[in-house]
This record gives C-alpha cells, structure tokens and sequence, in this order.
C-alpha cells in the first residue's frame, strides 16, 4: 500500500471506559478508489447491502428488531454505509464513505481518526443525522433499533469543531441564554437554574461563570479548553444519551485535551453514548 493509499484509512477506536464494553479496537479502511466514483449510486429506497461476506465484518453486530426507549442508554449501529455527495454541476456523485460497519454501546466513547480529508465528519454528522443538504445515503443506520431520522436532533447533543459564542456574556448568562432556546417550556425557572448549575459542575466551569467568554483581543477571557468545555455545557442542557463531537481537541494545548478527554470518560462512566473526531492521537 503506498503513503497515499494510506492516508485514506479511517480507523474507527474504541476508548475502554472503567465501564466494561464487549468491542474491541476496530478498523474501517476507505479504499482510495472510493474518492473517485463516477457512477450513479442506487436511488432505490431500499439499501442495497454489500457483497461481502457476514463473516467478514469486522464488528459482530446484535439483530435490533424493535424500538427501545432510550432511558436506558442508545446503542448506535450502522451496517454497509455508503455517502455520496454532488460533485460539479450535480452530474456525478462522489463517494466519500465506502461500506463502513460500525456500532457504539450506552457508556462507550469511540473515536474515528484518521487524516484530513479521509472521511471522519462525513460519516459522523451522517449517523447523527445533520449530513447536508444534496447527500445520498444508502445503508442501514439504526439507534436502538429504529432507523435514524429528525428525532436525532431532540436525543442527540453535537459539538461542532468551531465555538460560536457572544463575547461580551459571561458563561452563566450565555448558557441561561441557551437553556431558554433548548429545554421545554414548562420547565420553570428554578428549575432551570439547578440544571445550568449541574452543567457548570459537571464541565468544571463552576468558577469560571462570571467569566466573560470574551475576544481574542480582550484581557480576561476563557481559555481554549474553558470554550470547548463551554460547548459541551450547551449539549448537555438537554440530557443528551447521545453526543457527537468533531475534532474536541483541536487547537488544545496537551493539558486542556487532556482535562478535555477525562471530563468524555466522565459522560461515557455515566451511560452517554460518545462518538468523536480525532484527527491525531498526541498533540
């Protein structure tokens, strides 16, 4: 295999919690010839499993035959999943992910690395439902049992690799601010109140609620790994049992990817289901 070939290998990891899991480091490979597709995928609505055979899966994978309540924690699986995307004038559709089979159990935290380029936002905003708009998906994509579609956006929580924040409101008024936009109605404001305090201990931004968010320019402001714990207190304002995260220590320096990591570990001991972005293992 030549250093191009390997530049396009995705690997799908599994981080072992304290909580036991049954997976094992797992590997999906994006063959490079999937970069330069020129047929037309199957419109079909039905998916189109691949030619390989069951044994040859790299993950063994439960039947999910029925809809689960998620109280319990989101089992996320996906089998020979294929994405496509425009290319030009819409004429052609390139392939970005070949037949990739994967799952990820409630108290996991799983990584997918691999190099710029080679397909690891693709395949995750594509499982949380958030791909964009003109993509053509084919395979099977379950939670729990049920096929994935908008209801992801309610039970799902997904931190972006890019913070957008006011810089002239503090953590405590940004996340108030977004509590209003993200939980129901009926909650009262105590009982708001409690919940953003449990969002600041449970990201360590206890002392840091007064703190404005603040610019580049400004004097006192949060730290990188302040901001990006910031953005995991949005997603998890509304309990999510899922949460997605692309590339969380980019731009990091070693010990905030490192408080970042453990704070991942802390949601996956307590049944969140976490899939995330690396794009290098040490920094």
């Amino acid at each position: 295999m030549s250093d191009e070939d390997s530049s396009k290998q995705l690997l799908l990891t599994e981080v072992q919690t304290t909580r036991p899991v049954s997976q094992k480091l797992q590997m999906v490979t994006i063959p490079p010839e999937s970069n330069t597709v020129n047929e037309q995928p199957s419109w079909d609505n039905t998916p189109k499993l691949s030619k390989r055979n069951s044994s040859e899966r790299s993950l063994p994978l439960r039947s999910y035959n029925k809809w689960a309540p998620t109280e319990h924690g989101a089992t996320l699986v996906w089998r020979d999943l294929c994405v496509y995307t425009n290319v030009g004038s819409g004429k052609h559709m390139k392939r970005i992910i070949n037949n990739s089979t994967g799952a990820v159990q409630p108290g996991s935290l799983m990584a997918l690395m691999g190099a710029s380029g080679s397909g690891k936002t693709t395949l995750m905003s594509t499982l949380a439902y958030r791909q964009p708009a003109g993509t053509v998906v084919q395979g099977d994509i379950l939670i729990n049992g049920r096929r994935v579609g908008p209801f992801m956006h309610r039970i799902s929580g997904y931190v972006y690799q890019d913070d957008l924040f006011i810089g002239a409101l503090t953590v405590l008024e940004h996340l108030n601010f977004m509590a209003h936009l993200r939980l129901d109605r009926r909650v009262s404001a105590e009982e708001r109140r409690l919940i953003i305090k449990k969002m600041l201990e449970r990201t360590g931004l206890l002392r840091a609620s007064q703190t404005r968010i603040g610019r580049g320019d400004d004097e006192k402001v949060l730290s990188g790994g302040e901001r990006k714990r910031l953005a995991f207190a949005v997603e998890l304002l509304n309990n999510p049992v899922i949460l997605f995260c692309d590339e969380p220590t980019t731009g990091l320096d070693s010990y905030s990817a490192q408080q970042l990591v453990a704070t991942l570990h802390e949601l996956a001991q307590k049944g969140t289901t976490i899939l995330c972005t690396i794009h290098q293992v040490r920094g």
